[in-house]
């Protein structure tokens, strides 16, 4: 996660980007993008991977504990991000579970909203900027971080200003923002262990699924899973962690 006030002087050439490509959904960094999917299997297969199957190790109810918090950390971000988009009866949701959940689920350790019919769902500022009719800008790929779009990324960077977590000393804030979102990418990572090896064995261009499946994927959810992905495999998200 980019530091704020970098973010910041950052968001103006973030923006040229966007308003240049503001109608582009192809790859045109393709090259560029291949080599550093080449160096993310590299630091997966040598660090990810095995770091992920380790954490696959502990039992799942603490492991579910986890996810749970981060979930629930999340929350005040799909909620501004519902309000942004006039989604009203699912931010009122989005509120009853935070409010619930931090309250009977003990700060989030249990998905306590569940049993009361409040599903959770994802909403992040890149989709608010979609639904304004922002541009995807191009597809990109960071080691580490995954598939991306200038205007997902400036997304996953705004969405961070909403977490409790800035509630917090700032030094002891951007601490706790790393831990979780440590904690959430391997958490994602242990979830798609299977799921993404059965992928690789399976395809042609390992680089070229991923990207159709991110670009279905984001499609879906910016459209509030109006379009159909019955046939796609139920990739963890990575946006939904701090």
């Amino acid at each position: 996660m980019i530091p704020h006030r970098k973010f910041f002087r950052l968001l103006p050439v973030l923006a040229i980007v966007l308003a240049g490509c503001a109608g582009s959904a192809g790859d045109p960094f393709e090259s560029v993008n291949r080599k550093m999917f080449a160096v993310h299997l590299t630091l997966d297969r040598y660090a990810l991977k095995p770091t992920a199957r380790g954490y696959a190790l502990l039992p799942e109810p603490p492991r579910r504990a986890v996810r749970n918090v981060l979930a629930n950390l999340g929350a005040p971000a799909i909620f501004a991000n519902d309000v942004l988009q006039a989604e009203w009866r699912r931010a009122g949701i989005t509120a009853r579970r935070f409010a619930v959940n931090t309250t009977l689920g003990l700060g989030g350790l249990m998905d306590v909203a569940r049993r009361f019919d409040l599903p959770r769902h994802g909403e992040d500022f890149g989709q608010t900027l979609a639904t304004y009719g922002i541009g995807t800008g191009p597809y990109l790929f960071i080691p580490v971080l995954g598939p991306t779009t200038p205007r997902a990324f400036i997304g996953l960077n705004v969405d961070a200003f909403a977490s409790p977590l800035n509630l917090l000393y700032p030094p002891d804030a951007a601490r706790a923002r790393i831990i979780g979102g440590t904690l959430g990418g391997l958490d994602a990572r242990t979830e798609a262990l299977d799921l993404l090896d059965e992928i690789e064995a399976t395809s042609v261009d390992f680089y070229a699924t991923l990207r159709n499946l991110y670009r279905q994927r984001r499609d879906s959810e910016i459209a509030n899973g109006a379009t159909d992905i019955d046939d796609l495999p139920d990739l963890p998200d990575l946006d939904e962690y701090e």
